[in-house]
């Protein structure tokens, strides 16, 4: 519940201030380098990797700072290196990987440092929530580890921050995500992701 109303709030906020400024909209495309780990799971090693990403967003201009909207299906998992026996160092690991299809949409609040000429061009820092609704999960070989505990939650919030520059209709981004909440409690695990996009203004 207090999920659904944070979504609410920023949904009612982005709203608001949309309709006191001028806005662009276009679709976006990422790169991301994703990770979903646990800080106290000594038998299983979490990697990083490289997934897509792709949908929309909204900006909304008010001078030397904005707000951005967005929404994109993602992808956000990790390959996995599970110890059968930590005891033993000598034990054998098993792969496995986890797969998880998400929807992601963050509220950005940004500055811009700098604009070129007829601000055509101009660098921006931003930052802000994110709400992740995982739509499917497409594997998850940490089952083999506790068939019955084991379960992803189906909400989760984050904080994403980054730089920006655009060229023109080209808005280029480099954003670290990570998660405000436990994305699995039994495993005590969390979402990390750093993101590479671009995106087209289309007016």
């Amino acid at each position: 519940m207090k999920k659904l109303f944070v979504l609410v709030v920023m949904l009612v906020a982005a709203s608001h201030i949309m309709a006191q400024s001028t806005f662009t909209i276009g679709p976006r495309v990422g790169l991301n380098y994703t990770k979903i780990s646990s800080d106290n799971q000594s038998n299983v090693n979490y990697e990083y990797i490289r997934t897509w990403s792709g949908g929309a967003f909204v900006r909304a201009n008010l001078g030397k700072f904005y707000v951005q909207p967005e929404a994109y299906f993602n992808t956000k998992g990790s390959n996995l290196q599970i110890r059968q026996d930590p005891s033993n160092p000598a034990s054998q690991n098993v792969n496995g990987r986890i797969r998880l299809s998400s929807l992601d949409t963050p509220l950005l609040i940004g500055y811009k440092l700098a604009e070129g000429k007829r601000k055509k061009s101009n660098f921006r820092i931003y930052g802000g929530p994110v709400a992740s609704f995982v739509l499917k999960e497409k594997e998850n070989d940490l089952k083999l580890l506790n068939e019955n505990s084991y379960e992803f939650n189906k909400s989760n919030i984050g904080i994403q921050t980054g730089v920006g520059f655009d060229l023109g209709n080209l808005t280029f981004d480099a954003r670290y995500e990570t998660g405000l909440n436990l994305i699995n409690s039994y495993f005590n695990q969390r979402a990390k992701v750093f993101q590479l996009s671009v995106g087209f203004k289309l007016f």
